[in-house]
């Protein structure tokens, strides 16, 4: 049984052809990284990379691996999303929000 994700699953097709050239990786992760002995560490850089990069979904064995990952998955999920749902635009036109809202008037009358 495996509840292991694929990036195909959290991103819609289109998000394959335009894969990032660039990804925020949190002063947490690397706290979370560096708790781990050094092989581990590797692989996560390694995998984070291959994870954002190509799509690459990692085979961990190791258990301090699969912990980290297990912490720093969603967050790479949720920006590749955020990432995708920029390129559509923002909100819709008639969208209140979408409005551009007027400055204050400092001047009183």
């Amino acid at each position: 049984m495996s509840s292991a994700k694929q990036i195909g699953d959290i991103l819609p097709a289109a998000a394959a052809h335009t894969p990032p050239e660039s990804f925020v990786f949190y002063k947490s992760f690397s706290e979370a990284i560096s708790d781990c002995p050094d092989a581990v560490q590797l692989f996560l850089y390694k995998a984070i990379t291959a994870y954002v990069f190509e799509g690459v979904q990692p085979q961990i064995e190791d258990a301090f691996a699969r912990v980290v990952w297990r912490l720093v998955q969603p967050q790479l999920d949720a920006n590749l999303r955020r990432r995708e749902n920029g390129y559509k635009g923002g909100a819709p036109a008639g969208n209140k929000n979408a409005r551009k809202q007027p400055k204050n008037n400092l001047k009183t009358t």
